[in-house]
């Protein structure tokens, strides 16, 4: 490797991180009040969510299961662009025991989920953030129940979320559009 690419690739790979990593811990978010997670479960279909250079899905959908001990399991699925490929991933997310936040985290990659809102009929907004040593990697998601979400309510959620001092600037639409059942 030549000098000006050893130079170069730090760089360029911390330009990358900076769209979806920030340094120092987990930010304290606003969160919902006595949060009630029997009732999140279901289906929830995403309409944002943070910009990742590495993300590049579209219909996708977050299933919500209930199980033992006040655990639920987290099973997203999603088309990956550009070839429509299937995507799944399962996390089993556990309260934290204490009523403290995060509201779960994950017993397999580290995430700290945060319901940061929620009417449980329509919306949610849950907050994701993982924590490294001097870093963390964080992701807000917006989730409605149904696929195609009215517009209206999405930008008057958006409002809202900068009003409680979330980072608007960095939410990016989900396609769910021309969705198969996935």
């Amino acid at each position: 490797m030549s000098p000006l690419s050893q130079l170069l690739l730090p760089a360029l790979l911390s330009a990358a991180l900076a769209n979806y990593s920030e340094l120092g811990q987990c930010p304290q978010t606003p969160r919902q009040r006595r949060p009630a997670l029997a009732r999140l479960t279901g289906t929830w279909h995403e309409q944002m969510r943070y910009s990742d250079p590495g993300f590049r899905g579209r219909c996708v959908r977050l299933e919500v299961v209930p199980q033992p001990g006040g655990a639920v399991l987290l099973n997203e699925t999603r088309l990956e662009s550009p070839d429509d490929t299937r995507y799944e991933t399962a996390d089993l997310a556990l309260p934290p025991g204490d009523g403290s936040a995060p509201l779960l985290r994950s017993s397999r990659w580290a995430w700290q989920y945060l319901l940061v809102a929620s009417d449980y009929t329509g919306h949610a907004v849950l907050q994701k953030c993982k924590q490294y040593p001097d870093f963390h990697a964080r992701t807000v998601l917006v989730l409605t129940r149904q696929r195609e979400a009215d517009q209206d309510m999405l930008e008057r959620m958006v409002e809202r979320l900068g009003r409680q001092g979330l980072r608007t600037d960095r939410l990016v639409p989900t396609p769910q559009t021309d969705c198969p059942e996935v």
